[in-house]
């Protein structure tokens, strides 16, 4: 039947699935559990990760590390929570950089050389300098809709982590040896 016919493709399917659900566990999960072990309150964690994904998607290249440490040192964040948040966003923030130009580019009235997302990842991989000097408007443009999103992001992505860490702090408590 199917699971004859197909049965090794499903073993492997459910391997890959069992590799990555590990793989978040062991890079995402367990610090954070980590985290609400050694005291760091659930506020600030929540804060330090909604940040970190904020920064996460900074429509730049290269720069989101910065960025976020940059909202660490001024807002008194969780380094670790932070980094985490942004590195896990890291695929998002590669998504997001071409619809970011076309609202920024929308917002500004500007629609000529809107930049196509082929286009744009051969020139990045081949010349990031050159693609910086061509489309820098875009770039701002894309930084303002950045600058727009971000605060709403944070405001929605605490109050959505705060009672998810406010249950598990007591549970994480328990576990201090």
């Amino acid at each position: 039947g199917i699971n004859a016919e197909y049965g090794d493709y499903f073993f492997l399917f459910q391997m890959e699935t069992n590799t990555i659900v590990n793989s978040l566990k062991k890079r995402f999960c367990t610090p954070i559990l980590n985290l609400l072990k050694q005291g760091t309150s659930p506020e600030t964690l929540s804060l330090s990760l909604s940040c970190g994904v904020a920064c996460g998607i900074f429509p730049i290249p290269g720069l989101t590390s910065f960025v976020c440490l940059l909202a660490v040192y001024l807002f008194s964040l969780n380094v670790v929570a932070a980094q985490i948040a942004n590195f896990i966003v890291t695929p998002l923030e590669l998504a997001l950089i071409i619809p970011f130009m076309r609202v920024g580019g929308w917002i500004f009235g500007v629609t000529e050389s809107q930049p196509e997302l082929s286009g744009l990842l051969q020139k990045v991989t081949s010349d990031f300098g050159a693609v910086i000097g061509v489309l820098w408007l875009s770039f701002l443009q894309a930084i303002f809709v950045w600058i727009i999103i971000s605060p709403l992001l944070v405001f929605v992505l605490y109050k959505a982590l705060l009672p998810l860490l406010t249950k598990l702090a007591p549970l994480q408590e328990q576990h201090v040896l």
